[in-house]
């Protein structure tokens, strides 16, 4: 299992070393730039032009505060890898309780490799964080089945918050 999570957290970075410019992807998506316009200046851009984008906080203040303490670039390194990192480790919990660990890497690698995912993932929308939402709520919820007592109910607790960031961005 050790090796399984050496290779999941070193494979986005074999990604990153074999195209340095995937995390920056986007480009003619005019979305991606208005979600890094919320990330850098929040503030103005609800002055300017309030609505529903900068309502989806769950996404936003991620983002926001990544991008505040790293800066832009490396803030942005770190908000994607993050949400590969939590997509990947959700997948591989829940695959690996219902089928063995080898078929959790698989398909956690599977996924981390996956073309659509690391578009996803290159650029500043809500959709990279969506799907580390949705796979973080369904692990805490498979994790719940087998937890008894007080853990039961946090960890329901804990899916339903996750599952509302999912609702909610």
């Amino acid at each position: 299992s050790r090796v399984y999570s050496a290779v999941l957290l070193a494979t986005p970075l074999l990604v990153f070393l074999l195209n340095r410019n995937w995390p920056f992807g986007g480009f003619g998506d005019y979305d991606a730039f208005y979600y890094l316009g919320l990330f850098l200046h929040y503030r103005h851009y609800q002055l300017l032009r309030s609505g529903y984008p900068g309502e989806r906080l769950a996404g936003i203040l991620p983002g926001y505060a990544l991008l505040h303490t790293f800066g832009a670039v490396y803030g942005t390194l770190a908000l994607h890898w993050l949400c590969i990192y939590a997509s990947s480790f959700s997948l591989f919990s829940i695959v690996r309780r219902f089928s063995g660990a080898r078929a959790g890497f698989l398909a956690a690698f599977a996924l981390t490799i996956h073309p659509y995912f690391l578009a996803a993932n290159a650029m500043d929308y809500v959709m990279g964080g969506c799907i580390a939402y949705c796979l973080i709520a369904f692990a805490l919820l498979v994790r719940s089945a087998s937890a008894r007592g007080a853990a039961r109910w946090i960890l329901l607790f804990l899916a339903g918050i996750s599952w509302a960031a999912v609702l909610y961005t």
